[in-house]
């Protein structure tokens, strides 16, 4: 359902230029009422430099060292799960080993 615009917004939108603010007198909340265009222009807008900060944040915990290569992370986790292994008195095949090492990946992948 799409909720049709009255004369009195469509008259504060007139006058404003383009944008209202809409007072919803049960919750108080504040919605803006603007063109569909220019709100999808803000969220791109907005996504772009969101983007950007992570993709700054990432070169910086580079530089920094807080991160890995995905050949060192590969490493490491060949590691951690030999010596798993080992600990557990277990004996892998070459298949298992490098089953247990894209399990840990994909976990790592998936952020859990």
């Amino acid at each position: 359902m799409t909720p049709q615009l009255t004369d009195e917004l469509r008259e504060a939108l007139r006058q404003s230029g383009g944008t209202v603010e809409v007072q919803d007198d049960q919750s108080d909340k504040v919605y803006v009422l603007t063109e569909s265009d220019v709100f999808h222009r803000a969220m791109q807008a907005l996504q772009a430099q969101e983007d950007l900060a992570a993709i700054q944040a990432g070169a910086e915990a580079l530089e920094a060292g807080a991160v890995l290569t995905l050949d060192a992370a590969r490493r490491n986790l060949r590691s951690d799960a030999m010596s798993e292994a080992l600990e557990a008195g277990a004996v892998l095949t070459l298949d298992e080993l490098d089953i247990r090492i894209r399990s840990r990946l994909a976990s790592l992948e998936c952020g859990t």
